[in-house]
């Protein structure tokens, strides 16, 4: 059961409460963004399902996850309730290209002199038992969209360019007849862009919105990851969990350690200065005389947070322990 926690109006809480993913709940079938991810947020994800042990959380947590859906849902109707005409009517496109735009063709159809435009479409794959599924965002004439309402800081983070290549790459294993481009646009909108930031950092987003555009995976590597997925899958299925791999710094969306520093040793509530490598801050011990303290901060983490098997996970408990994935 959803908690209301932060005391959210009628509206609000029921606004953020309502869930209009379809998710599946056929046997044996992993989505896309399933498949993606780390093996042991896989694993215990489908037990914790399967026991359904998931935790609801609090409704104001559903903010991102609905204003994301909100914007997929406009998305998806600007194409498919004809809006598109009006707007493209207004940026200056010529009525002979508005009206070569094709919504989601059936296969086969006559394409000559038309411009095909795939929303939502829904495919899947059978692998080894499994039935691997997935939604794309849009196709534009062979190159799948994926649009992403994100953090500045997730766009730095060259992790996720290579999961979000990843994902695009099976979306075009499993549509190899629409998406035929050797290249997919990532569509960022920003939840928290700042001018100052872009002004001041040029590896920061220059814009509230952005386009990315990443090289995919060659198909036939694809498939080979896709079934080597598959495989792993079936070999810790039912396996200990002390026995699945650990996920890694990366996947646990580790930031850097930190040394910080306090020259009054019996005051350390707020350091003196932060350092990212030990040997600038003992240096900076020894420029003050040795009389202050050095203490090591481990990088904490964050996707344990938005793990579906965090409920069970014992390396989560332990990332709790030594101080890495702080509690509310």
């Amino acid at each position: 059961m959803l908690t209301n926690n932060a005391n959210l109006s009628l509206s609000m809480a029921v606004m953020f409460a309502v869930d209009e993913y379809d998710h599946s709940t056929e046997p044996n079938t992993i989505s896309v963004t399933a498949l993606i991810k780390p093996l042991r947020q896989l694993i215990l994800g489908m037990r914790v399902a399967a026991q359904g042990l998931e935790e609801d959380g609090d409704v104001s947590s559903l903010y991102a996850s609905r204003i994301g859906t909100g914007i997929h849902t406009m998305l998806e109707n600007t194409w498919t309730d004809g809006h598109y005409k009006v707007a493209m009517e207004r940026l200056g496109y010529p009525k002979r290209v508005i009206d070569s735009i094709v919504i989601n063709p059936e296969q086969g159809s006559d394409l000559t002199d038309k411009i095909p435009i795939y929303v939502e479409v829904r495919s899947s794959k059978s692998v080894a038992g499994f039935t691997i599924t997935g939604k794309f965002d849009q196709v534009i004439e062979g190159r799948v969209e994926d649009l992403k309402t994100s953090s500045s800081y997730a766009y730095q983070d060259k992790a996720k360019k290579k999961t979000h290549a990843l994902q695009g790459s099976i979306y075009r294993w499993l549509n190899q007849s629409i998406i035929t481009d050797d290249n997919m646009a990532i569509q960022h909108i920003f939840m928290d862009w700042s001018m100052m930031n872009a002004k001041r950092d040029p590896t920061y987003p220059q814009s509230k919105v952005l386009e990315e555009v990443l090289p995919l995976l060659p198909i036939r590597e694809t498939q080979q990851y896709v079934e080597n997925r598959v495989a792993d899958i079936v070999r810790y299925m039912d396996a200990d969990q002390d026995s699945l791999p650990l996920c890694s710094d990366e996947d646990l969306w580790r930031r850097d350690p930190l040394w910080k520093y306090y020259k009054n040793p019996n005051s350390t509530g707020r350091s003196t200065k932060n350092f990212t490598n030990a040997m600038e801050a003992e240096q900076r011990l020894l420029d003050d005389g040795s009389v202050g303290k050095v203490v090591l901060v481990q990088g904490q983490v964050k996707a344990c947070d938005y793990c579906p098997g965090a409920a069970i996970c014992t390396q989560r408990k332990q990332l709790i322990a030594d101080g890495s994935l702080p509690q509310q």
